[in-house]
């Protein structure tokens, strides 16, 4: 099988046109093709990732701030508004990356892997248990929404493309 580069339709693998929007399917000269990690990294898909991730970290921090007495909260509690705080960024940054790679689950999940790695580097702590806990956290959340991603795209598509034909 053949996905569309365009619409992410799964095409048989001597189909010149997609079956579904029609537009041709390029058969890439072997020379020309991406090789190895590279045919699985979506850049953009990881840079806008990332860079969302980071901006709901920091709003997340700002709305804290703003609103909780930390004194006021029980211990546990602190512990899961930490662990929203750091986990949802990053399920969110891996869910864009994954989306962005399409129709593929282990480019979806490297993806949203680099993210939560990219995210683990930019909140680097030199205290070696945050660092234990942080890998711990960003790296599974980053994965996960990768996962989510992909699988929302592929929903997406097969809504879309039934749509399609009830008209």
């Amino acid at each position: 099988m053949v996905f569309c580069p365009h619409c992410g339709k799964e095409n048989e693998i001597n189909a010149e046109y997609c079956e579904n929007c029609g537009k041709e399917l390029k058969n890439e000269d072997k020379s020309t093709e991406k090789k190895g990690l590279n045919k699985l990294i979506n850049f953009k898909g990881i840079i806008i990732g990332a860079i969302i991730a980071v901006i709901l970290y920091f709003v997340f921090i700002i709305l804290l701030e703003l609103t909780l007495d930390p004194a006021l909260l029980s211990d546990n509690l602190l512990i899961v508004i930490t662990l929203v705080v750091l986990v949802f960024p990053i399920l969110v940054g891996g869910f864009i990356a994954g989306y962005y790679s399409k129709i593929d689950y282990s480019s979806g999940i490297l993806n949203g892997l680099i993210v939560g790695i990219l995210m683990f580097i930019f909140f680097i702590e030199l205290d070696l248990i945050i660092l234990f806990i942080g890998m711990l956290i960003y790296l599974p959340a980053g994965v996960a929404g990768g996962f989510l991603g992909v699988y929302y795209n592929k929903k997406w598509l097969k809504i879309k493309e039934n749509s399609d034909h009830n008209f």
